[in-house]
């Protein structure tokens, strides 16, 4: 998650400040993401609330890495926004899943 906000911060656009790049690159992800997910999973059982607070904590690390990676230079040449190899996993992710929806069970 550290080098993940190294490159989150490399998104904002030039105008914005430090605070402004780590508020709009990794906090509001955070923080947002995180009250999305409780939401859409309500009601959430109790037992579980707890950990998905504590898996988001990870975040902390992201915003480390911007903060710490906020006077790193642009990148020179854009990248596609959805690069073949990013549709080729996420095809491959959809297709595992969907066999696995269908009921194959990976233990005897």
């Amino acid at each position: 998650m550290y080098y993940v906000g190294r490159e989150l911060i490399r998104w904002a656009t030039p105008e914005f400040g430090r605070t402004k790049a780590l508020a709009c690159t990794t906090l509001a992800p955070w923080l947002l993401g995180t009250f999305l997910l409780l939401a859409l999973y309500w009601p959430l059982p109790r037992f579980l609330v707890g950990p998905t607070i504590g898996g988001s904590a990870f975040w902390l690390f992201a915003v480390l890495g911007a903060e710490v990676g906020f006077p790193a230079r642009r990148p020179v040449e854009i990248m596609p926004s959805f690069p073949r190899l990013d549709l080729a996993l996420t095809v491959a992710a959809v297709a595992v899943i969907r066999l696995l929806v269908n009921g194959i069970r990976l233990t005897h």
